[in-house]
């Protein structure tokens, strides 16, 4: 019997804040469903949702200080230098939490933002690419419509439409189920504990291609398995004749440290 999923908060007031802002003007060419981090976006095919569910315990706004409390980030472990970067905003806790509810490591999310953004509260955009996790538009009501699906409950207290999706907290609950959806696909491809790293090129170059990167060999050429253009490669830091897997994944070790080995989904 499936367990209907409930959330005991949900405090949302958009509108009045100067976090959320209007998504710009999209001039950007080749859109996929996929979360873009600092690099420009590359293709990638049809989003399929993973199966898989997990139970809810709460969503939060971004309306703390961040100050005082218990940080749920602390409780979802790791301790890593990601983790202490977003945790260190006024957003941080909140963030954390909607990982924790949506069934996935805190220490992830950190990871996620930090590699998108640097943890920014207010990072520039290209195109409808915005927000601190600098999702796409089209990414974020994907993913905002599925948590809203594991409980229809939610439906009317998620903010509708793109209203949020550039406040931080508001937008952490739609990465949070990016990387849930990205673990669960790898889970099924054979990955039975997916780390951050394992899930980033899922991210990066999108479903297919990132999970065939996660299960590459780390002396296979990165281009082997991507289909970009030569501005691309060069946007992204990437050497298609000399650029390896094992290199591509040291880059981002080498950016988020110990979170890069921290498991994406929740005990």
């Amino acid at each position: 019997m499936r367990t209907t999923l409930r959330v005991s908060l949900i405090a949302l007031a958009f509108g009045a804040t100067s976090a959320i802002a209007d998504p710009a003007p999209s001039n950007f060419q080749g859109v996929p469903a996929q979360i873009i981090p600092t690099y420009p976006e590359v293709g990638a095919p049809t989003f399929t949702t993973p199966s898989g569910a997990a139970s809810f315990s709460g969503l939060q706004s971004g309306t703390g200080t961040g100050a005082g409390g218990t940080d749920p980030a602390a409780a979802a472990g790791g301790g890593s230098a990601a983790l202490a970067q977003m945790s260190a905003t006024s957003w941080g806790s909140a963030a954390a939490a909607n990982a924790q509810a949506v069934g996935v490591n805190a220490t992830a999310l950190a990871a996620t933002c930090v590699m998108e953004s640097g943890c920014a509260t207010n990072p520039a955009s290209s195109g409808t690419i915005s927000g601190t996790f600098q999702m796409l538009d089209s990414t974020y009501l994907q993913m905002m419509s599925e948590v809203a699906a594991r409980d229809p409950s939610l439906a009317a207290t998620l903010p509708s439409g793109l209203a949020g999706k550039n406040d931080p907290a508001v937008q952490s609950i739609a990465a949070a189920q990016y990387l849930y959806d990205a673990a669960k696909a790898e889970q099924s491809a054979g990955i039975a504990n997916p780390t951050f790293l394992d899930t980033r090129s899922y991210f990066q170059f999108g479903p297919s291609a990132g999970k065939a990167v996660a299960l590459a060999d780390p002396g296979a050429l990165l281009s082997s398995y991507l289909n970009l253009t030569p501005a691309q490669y060069t946007a992204n830091g990437i050497n298609p004749a000399t650029t390896t897997v094992g290199q591509w994944r040291q880059s981002v070790t080498s950016k988020v440290g110990a979170a890069a080995t921290s498991s994406v989904l929740s005990a």
